[in-house]
């Protein structure tokens, strides 16, 4: 009787100790869980590797390798802009006239070039004409002299230039002045040292040649679409015919074009701003020249359109590059690792049976044993069997040691 209450006391003093180990352990898990710096130790080995998941990780570097040489040479030769045009009012007060050089080439074809005060002489003038209706206009005279500029195919011969730059600015009775460059042709006029020729000979002559007008080109030499570089003529050729009798006009209409290159951060690291002329239009009339001067001959005048275009071309950065080619990594590394790194896990536990629960067979102190929530250090299996090895290897010795003392 008894022993059977002292059982039933055991028993009893065996639950209340669960029961408090129960309330300690719960205790202890939400302390520990306020700990940001939880460490899950685990024992230091060697990694587990087999020839199959290392045939597949130089599989993967090799895909990734010809993955990133080809998009980074498709960046290079490859990267088509983005581009955004619009217009907007033009900010510049004076617009300076691009280069030209302009000559009467005679003969076939064109053999020599004519410049001949005798016959026809040729004349620049700044003009600038008022919204004011009173005002007159302003003429400024800009010296020509003889060139032989490079831009031009025809170097060969000596035809003129302008020895002062002509500016363009406002629209005209728009703007409350208008100014633009002009060229003037002009007949020979009789009077002083000059000796003109005969009105049939002056009508020969302009039958058997014309005005060529050469305007130099600054535009971009590379194609808006595609970004890449294309050859270009440097020039813009405009050739005009004398018709005795009848006094042509033509005015040649620029716009100014802002290019700006945003920066891909490989070759270009800021913005590439780049300012040039395009020809807009052209207008042309003829008049009887009864109504002006039976010497004039021809009129070119030049000027800008009172609004500019804007080009923004955006290109794919190295930043978009790298973006692609870090998320290509990354799935593919999550492709390759979804396999292989199951297989060796398997394989490793398949070979190590003893490793799929030692999470259980070592006991771990938490980091709430500083409040005292501790409890009794359970015995594990580890231990207990090496508490057995030692006590086995111990009989053995005592053992040996009768046997010596008997003989």
């Amino acid at each position: 009787m008894q022993v059977e209450n002292n059982a039933e006391e055991e028993k009893k003093k065996k639950e209340n100790e669960e029961e408090s180990k129960g309330v300690v352990t719960m205790k202890r898990r939400l302390i520990a869980s306020f700990d940001l710096f939880q460490f899950m130790p685990v024992p230091k080995t060697e990694m587990v590797s087999s020839r199959r998941s290392l045939y597949g990780s130089l599989l993967m570097i090799g895909c990734f390798l010809a993955y990133f040489i080809y998009t980074l040479v498709a960046f290079i030769t490859n990267n088509s802009p983005t581009v955004n045009q619009y217009e907007e009012i033009l900010d510049a007060v004076n617009v300076t006239l691009p280069d030209i050089a302009f000559g009467y080439f005679f003969g076939d074809p064109f053999t020599k070039t004519i410049n001949d005060p005798s016959i026809f002489y040729f004349e620049m003038f700044q003009v600038t004409k008022f919204q004011e209706v009173s005002k007159k206009d302003v003429k400024t005279q800009i010296p020509l002299k003889s060139c032989n500029p490079d831009w031009v195919p025809a170097s060969n011969f000596t035809i003129l230039c302008p020895n002062e730059s002509g500016n363009m600015s406002g629209a005209l009775y728009q703007t409350p002045e208008f100014t633009y460059p002009r060229i003037q042709v002009n007949y020979c006029t009789q009077g002083g040292n000059v000796s003109c020729i005969s009105q049939q000979e002056i009508a020969q002559i302009a039958a058997g040649g014309r005005i060529l007008l050469y305007v130099r080109d600054n535009s971009p030499n590379f194609d808006l679409t595609t970004g890449q570089s294309v050859d270009s003529v440097p020039y813009s050729t405009y050739q005009y015919f004398l018709m005795p009798g009848l006094y042509p006009r033509t005015e040649i209409f620029f716009q100014l074009e802002k290019y700006t290159i945003k920066p891909d951060f490989l070759r270009r690291w800021q913005d590439d701003v780049r300012m040039f002329l395009s020809t807009q239009k052209i207008n042309s009339w003829i008049t009887n020249v009864s109504v002006y001067n039976t010497y004039n001959a021809y009129q070119i005048g030049f000027r800008t359109e009172l609004t500019q275009q804007i080009s923004v071309l955006t290109y794919q950065t190295s930043f978009d590059m790298i973006s692609i080619v870090g998320a290509f990594w990354g799935v593919l590394f999550s492709t390759f690792a979804a396999y292989f790194l199951v297989y060796n896990q398997n394989t490793f536990y398949r070979e190590n049976r003893q490793w799929e629960d030692f999470g259980k067979k070592i006991g771990v102190r938490k980091a709430a044993d500083v409040f005292n929530l501790t409890e009794e250090a359970p015995h594990s299996k580890v231990n207990d069997s090496i508490v057995f090895e030692m006590t086995e290897i111990h009989q053995e010795n005592n053992h040996s040691q009768n046997e010596q003392n008997g003989v």
